[in-house]
């Protein structure tokens, strides 16, 4: 018994010290800054910027045949002296990752009432447009996508937290399951005496 005993301290241990190695996961929020810029149209020359963040560990909210759209967390927009979030759109602001690989592709929204649509690259964030039609005349305009490295705590959603590995449960479990052992040796049956 004391063999096994040994054995199930040792790998309890060896996770123990490749955990404390590891870390933690990090639930994957991420936020990115844009400008988007109209390149032709009756708004041609003006610009946009914002920022949104998506969490790409949960479950997407649509997908199709190359790609997964998740839904936004928090966007704002900045546009003419006013500032736009998520409440003022008409219909699901997503942000769209490859299925391939996880690569980032840009926004995708088509609104219901508005005459505007945005696409999102079909292998990078470069390839993104919207159009849109105004006073009786179409444009187009392209975007630019910048991840943040350093977020400020403000502007990071409560979703950014640290997530346990699952070989940190494995491993804590057997260290349990070695010092429930090694005290069920210590315990001696009753003696007595006549």
């Amino acid at each position: 018994m004391s063999n096994k005993f040994t054995s199930l301290l040792a790998l309890g241990a060896g996770f123990a010290i490749a955990l404390a190695a590891s870390g933690t996961a990090q639930a994957a929020q991420f936020t990115y800054d844009f400008s988007a810029k109209a390149d032709s149209g009756p708004f041609a020359g003006e610009m946009a910027k914002g920022f949104f963040s998506f969490n790409d560990d949960e479950p997407p909210a649509r997908t199709d045949s190359s790609s997964n759209f998740y839904s936004l967390s928090q966007a704002e927009v900045k546009y003419a002296g006013t500032t736009y979030t998520l409440a003022d759109a008409d219909a699901p602001i997503e942000a769209a990752t490859s299925l391939a690989d996880g690569t980032f592709l840009g926004l995708s929204y088509t609104s219901t009432t508005l005459p505007v649509s945005v696409v999102s690259g079909l292998t990078n964030a470069n390839q993104g447009f919207f159009t849109y039609e105004a006073y009786g005349e179409s444009g187009t305009g392209s975007f630019s996508y910048s991840l943040r490295e350093d977020q400020p705590p403000e502007s990071v959603p409560e979703s950014s937290e640290s997530v346990p590995e699952p070989s940190v449960l494995i491993g804590l479990g057997l260290m349990s399951a070695a010092f429930l052992m090694k005290k069920n040796l210590r315990v001696k049956a009753p003696q007595f005496s006549a």
